[in-house]
């Protein structure tokens, strides 16, 4: 992982040090001290222990189309994988992953509630333990 902070302190004529100005943060507060922590996370090959998290959506939202399964995972965005990801096994199904305008995604799934474990198979052959944090919309 990769850590990057930057903390803003308001000066007493009420401009923000840094790069930013009040009058970005035109909002009526101004905080004592702002603190930001990015994490970036690196997938390498060595990290296979921890499992990387995905998004999964539940459409339950009435509509065309309703009688067959219209959920999907969100895989990751296209710079978040260091080899395309190209299948999904999510209960012992291979699915497979499409590369949308932003994101690889997985459509058509019937996803459960909770957080069922998935592996990823990537185009250069490596597979990544993922859980995907499933939400219900209706």
């Amino acid at each position: 992982f990769v850590a990057a902070w930057w903390t803003a302190r308001p000066d007493p004529q009420h401009r923000l040090s840094q790069s930013a100005t009040a009058s970005e943060h035109d909002h009526g507060l101004l905080f004592a001290r702002l603190r930001f922590v990015v994490f970036l996370a690196i997938t390498v090959s060595c990290m296979a222990d921890s499992k990387r998290a995905l998004v999964g959506i539940n459409n339950r939202m009435p509509g065309p189309g309703g009688d067959g399964a219209r959920g999907y995972v969100i895989v990751g965005r296209h710079d978040s994988w260091v080899s395309a990801p190209m299948t999904l096994t999510l209960d012992a199904v291979e699915h497979e992953i499409v590369k949308e305008a932003h994101d690889y995604m997985v459509r058509g799934l019937a996803l459960s509630a909770g957080s069922p474990e998935a592996d990823v198979t990537c185009k250069d052959g490596s597979t990544f333990a993922c859980v995907i944090q499933v939400e219900t919309v209706c």
